[in-house]
């Protein structure tokens, strides 16, 4: 990434060789010099933590694999009250009881054993009197049901932009976060299911999408 947290180098941006925002080398040129050009050694990096094996680990444990059935043993509620109630349901307490997800299921969008992610970015404040010294993107698993997908040890991260300036082109932060899930999306992710010792494929499903962007983005 830019040292100035500028951009990261990635999709259009990978074969770069200068910052084209402040103009800032994307190596460190000593390291460079002395090498004769063989060596580069980028001078910030930011980290991320793509989504599929995360996905795939919480399925490998007994109780997060059961915790993880919610998702479609809801869906099934609904529907079945739906079809009791023309159409009418007695309470909307849930992502799932809107309408968006309804139809996104009649319309088979979303499948049996498919993943319901929300992606959120913010910055995160380190120091008690310091404003935010880094940008943390993340995925809730709708999966989970409402009083188990916030707890933090279910909150999974995905990328950490190190500060102390606030990223200018959110998208090229955001790029192999988003260009891993579109291709596990496009070519399905294998889960082994331990509760019921079965394997089966998840094509992750983007609901929402929310995070405190505002003058950041360029």
């Amino acid at each position: 990434m830019c040292v100035n947290t500028c951009l990261a180098y990635m999709g259009p941006f990978a074969d770069l060789d200068i910052c084209p925002m402040c103009l800032e080398p994307r190596y460190d040129q000593l390291i460079l010099a002395r090498s004769k050009g063989k060596k580069k050694r980028s001078h910030q990096q930011f980290h991320t933590m793509p989504i599929g094996p995360q996905i795939q680990a919480l399925w490998r444990d007994l109780t997060s694999a059961s915790n993880m059935r919610y998702h479609e043993e809801r869906t099934q509620e609904l529907i079945e009250e739906l079809q009791l109630n023309d159409r009418a349901l007695k309470s909307y307490d849930n992502f799932f009881a809107g309408s968006d997800y309804i139809n996104a299921v009649a319309e088979g969008q979303i499948q049996s054993g498919d993943t319901v992610l929300m992606f959120s970015m913010d910055g995160a404040q380190l120091y008690e009197k310091k404003s935010s010294d880094c940008w943390i993107y993340i995925w809730v698993i709708f999966d989970l049901s409402p009083d188990k997908r916030y707890q933090k040890k279910h909150v999974l991260p995905d990328g950490i932009i190190p500060g102390p300036n606030k990223p200018k082109n959110i998208d090229s932060f955001i790029f192999p976060g988003l260009h891993h899930l579109s291709a596990i999306q496009r070519e399905g992710l294998r889960i082994w299911d331990s509760s019921r010792n079965i394997i089966f494929t998840s094509k992750p499903f983007l609901a929402l999408v929310e995070g405190r962007f505002g003058d950041q983005v360029d």
